[in-house]
């Protein structure tokens, strides 16, 4: 970038910060810290949580990194002015690489609404919104629920085994051969946050998510929350679920878990936590005792190798009614590896989607083998 440039993009930072009375560069935090010495904590932001970790520049996961840019370019965009919060869970390696990033993708939309300042911008409902990202150490919730999590791998984590496809037809001619991504640590914390971060609520996105309609949208599915209702989740988009019930439903042939429709499966890419109502919940505190899980997956007949997003759909499995359904346009997933056999018959049915598309989410889970 030569002189001419520098000077009109740090103009372009400085006027349009004057609201927040801080430059991009200092509304980051470089510091790691625990959940209890969050900042920034109150409910005028909507507190929006990513989990980043182990992605240092000399690892292969870095290029998880890169792929930040539409992501944060899409938070910004669609943002709607409201004050933001980007809480990543990280850790000390990661902690500068993630950082610099974001400072580059922010400084850059910052700089591309200067120049362009087309009439959207100028839209009351597309102002740049006020916005604080800090670091929560990973390692702080590991090593407080280490236990759990090791329980929790026992059962969500069996990726060393063939998952043999339990859909009529198909039994003993194809299986799942899981990728061992999901044994990582990061991947069994969300049952937890809770306990551990002081917000009322908390908004939870994969990383490779965007957001194509006005993030307010989202967050106010929390005001549709019943009183009874402790999150929300949208339906996975796949017969995944229904083949990792298979046993379950030969044994209970009424149930409607697996079937189309809420109980098909929930995917974890967007999750809104009501934290402060999580906290109260009785029912829920069951859930994270001691061998809780090893009993439910043996009522169910499961075994898993998604992490956390196992956790929940048996959570959400057992008690329903505690759980609100996002519609299918807030985590609208493109993936084609269910669209081939033995799927390729209930994929249409398990896909379908027939509202606008607010939040797009691109992800690979399992390697298909005949």
């Amino acid at each position: 970038m030569d002189n001419m440039l520098l000077e009109i993009w740090m103009v372009c930072v400085t006027s349009q910060l004057v609201r927040a009375s801080v430059s991009v560069h200092e509304s980051i935090s470089r510091n790691l810290v625990s959940p209890p010495n969050l900042l920034h904590t109150d409910s005028s932001w909507i507190h929006l949580g990513l989990v980043l970790a182990g992605v240092s520049p000399e690892k292969a996961e870095h290029y998880y990194v890169e792929r930040l840019e539409p992501y944060l370019e899409s938070v910004l965009a669609f943002s709607g002015g409201t004050p933001l919060h980007l809480v990543f869970i990280s850790d000390l390696e990661s902690l500068d690489g993630i950082a610099s990033q974001t400072e580059k993708t922010f400084g850059n939309v910052l700089m591309n609404r200067f120049l362009r300042y087309t009439q959207r911008w100028k839209n009351e409902k597309y102002s740049f919104p006020k916005f604080r990202v800090e670091f929560v150490d990973i390692n702080y919730i590991t090593k407080k629920f280490r236990k759990k999590i090791e329980e929790m791998k026992k059962n969500f984590a069996r990726v060393n085994e063939n998952f043999q496809i339990g859909i009529d037809g198909a039994e003993g001619k194809w299986g799942y051969w899981p990728t061992d991504k999901y044994t990582h640590d990061l991947f069994f914390i969300s049952p937890f946050y809770h306990l551990v971060f002081p917000f009322e609520k908390f908004l939870i996105t994969d990383a490779d998510i965007q957001f194509v309609y006005n993030i307010n949208l989202l967050y106010d599915e929390f005001d549709k929350f019943g009183a009874n209702k402790l999150y929300a989740f949208a339906k996975d988009m796949s017969p995944l679920y229904r083949t990792l019930m298979y046993e379950y439903r030969t044994q209970h042939p009424d149930t409607q878990i697996g079937e189309p429709g809420p109980l098909q499966g929930v995917n974890t890419g967007v999750v809104l936590l009501h934290l402060e109502r999580m906290r109260r919940s009785a029912q829920l505190a069951t859930y994270t005792e001691d061998g809780a899980m090893t009993r439910l997956c043996h009522k169910y007949s499961f075994k898993g190798f998604i992490g956390d997003q196992d956790w929940w759909n048996i959570v959400v499995w057992d008690r329903p009614d505690l759980a609100h359904f996002l519609d299918c346009g807030f985590n609208y997933q493109f993936m084609e590896e269910f669209n081939q056999p033995p799927f390729d018959k209930l994929y249409p049915v398990y896909h379908q989607c027939n509202s606008t598309v607010r939040v797009r989410h691109g992800h690979n889970q399992a390697t298909i083998e005949q």
